[in-house]
C-alpha cells in the first residue's frame, strides 16, 4: 500500500490494515499496537 495513504490512516486503521512498526509486534503485541482493543474495552 502506498505511504501517502498509510500516513493518511488513523491508528485503527492501521492494525486493520496490519501496518505495524516491528515484526515482532505480531507475535508480541503492546497496547500502542492494538488500538481497536482499547476501543472496544470503552465502548462495553
Amino acid at each position: 500500500m502506498p505511504k501517502e495513504i498509510i500516513d493518511q490512516c488513523n491508528p485503527v486503521q492501521k492494525q486493520l490494515l496490519g501496518v505495524v512498526d516491528n515484526a515482532l509486534s505480531y507475535y508480541l503485541p503492546q497496547d500502542k499496537d492494538v488500538p481497536l482493543k482499547s476501543l472496544v474495552a470503552s465502548d462495553s
